[in-house]
């Protein structure tokens, strides 16, 4: 684990995981992968037999998932070192007279800032980036986002450094990106027919919200649990009952509370029923996922409107005591990223599922006809609602049962090119 400075002086790092390619395999490009809104690294690793980091590394790529500030590992050092790291007792590999124990990072979200869907793209992703660029000795990189962390890594393409550049006035460039369950616009006039994405009910209630609370630094910051609904219930329930019970086999008995609850907590928002197995998602669930800052929100509802996500609004409040390594506008206006990633013209891979309701997959096919992008739904819209083997929601992409034989060699093909 690596954790970088990002911004001069927010006082954050992000935290970026390394997994290093297998050995005595030709090697390729190293991949930079972002998980979405509020999610951690583990939703690319919920389990080696689902992991689309070491699919990857097995093929040669030098896999690094960033997690950006306020999520995960990532750390704001102003805090006190006792909040992220744990000690434990020295190994037998160390040696009997070695003294102290070890230090372990702790995958906690204890930093509150104020920041925005820009903050994480300028500052956090150009930072990990220039030091991915770095560590591997070079700049041909390609991502993998899921949900927001597509929109981030599409963006990254659109305004950062171009691939000629490389060498010349930067170290490293995004070369190509694969969206999965993501675009970059979700609008009633991208596709009239889709219906409205679930996280526009968030947004809607983001724009109602007294301007006092999101419009200046110095203010109260507001953090939103954006993970469903039963994560909390679920850590308390986790305090009482103890972690999720392994997953049930056909006995006769009577049904356990604890693991009826565990069940029903399972939502088609984040998975189709039986498409991702149960015990992956409770892992998902309980610990996959952090708060996030309502401006973060703000500036994601410009995703629900035409044209599709922008960036930040100059009359929004945020924390400029970093520097911005990207341009934010021209001509004084806000950038469409949309439109942005229209004249960049890099390679992109728009992955969807077929029920998903946060990026419905029209929604995403639009998106993808509108950049050029090579486009692939995975899941059988017209079969059976119940069938849990031809269906792919929000995170069956990337940890379903079946993803790893279906849906990530078509991004290794991709990434491979």
């Amino acid at each position: 684990m690596h954790f970088v400075p990002v911004g001069d002086a927010s006082g954050w790092s992000a935290a970026l995981l390394r997994y290093k390619a297998k050995e005595g395999v030709e090697t390729r490009r190293p991949i930079v992968m972002v998980p979405g809104c509020a999610s951690n690294g583990m939703t690319f690793d919920v389990d080696k037999t689902v992991s689309l980091p070491r699919y990857l590394t097995e093929r040669g790529h030098e896999v690094w998932i960033v997690e950006t500030r306020g999520v995960g590992y990532a750390r704001r050092w102003t805090r006190p070192r006792s909040d992220y790291v744990e000690v434990a007792p020295p190994t037998d590999s160390v040696g009997e007279g070695s003294g102290g124990g070890i230090e372990i990072p702790m995958m906690r979200s204890v930093g509150f800032g104020l920041w925005d869907f820009d903050t994480l793209l300028n500052e956090d992703l150009f930072c990990s980036c220039e030091y991915i660029a770095e560590v591997c000795r070079r700049g041909d990189l390609a991502g993998v986002g899921h949900s927001m962390g597509g929109m981030l890594l599409a963006s990254l393409a659109a305004v950062g450094p171009k691939e000629s550049d490389i060498g010349v006035n930067c170290s490293w460039s995004m070369t190509r990106v694969c969206t999965m369950a993501s675009c970059l616009e979700c609008s009633s006039e991208s596709d009239p027919e889709s219906p409205a994405s679930v996280y526009a009910r968030f947004a809607a209630l983001a724009g109602h919200l007294p301007r006092g609370l999101t419009a200046n630094p110095s203010t109260t910051t507001v953090h939103l649990p954006i993970a469903p609904a039963s994560v909390a219930t679920a850590e308390a329930f986790q305090f009482v009952l103890g972690p999720p019970p392994p997953i049930d086999g056909d006995g006769a008995s009577a049904p356990d509370p604890a693991k009826a609850f565990w069940r029903n907590s399972v939502s088609p928002v984040t998975c189709h029923p039986g498409a991702t197995d149960s015990e992956f998602l409770r892992r998902l669930l309980l610990r996959g996922f952090n708060n996030v800052p309502l401006s973060l929100l703000i500036q994601m509802a410009t995703l629900f409107t035409p044209g599709g996500m922008r960036s930040r609004d100059p009359s929004m409040g945020v924390d400029e005591s970093s520097s911005v390594r990207a341009r934010i506008a021209r001509d004084s206006e806000r950038l469409k990223y949309l439109d942005e990633l229209q004249r960049a013209r890099v390679p992109v891979l728009a992955i969807a599922g077929d029920v998903d309701p946060i990026f419905p997959p029209n929604q995403v096919k639009a998106y993808a006809r509108k950049v050029d992008a090579e486009y692939h739904v995975f899941g059988d819209a017209s079969s059976p609602r119940d069938d849990p083997d031809t269906h792919y929601s929000h995170y069956d992409v990337i940890c379903g049962r079946h993803a790893p034989h279906k849906v990530f060699p078509i991004v290794a093909e991709f990434l491979e090119r």
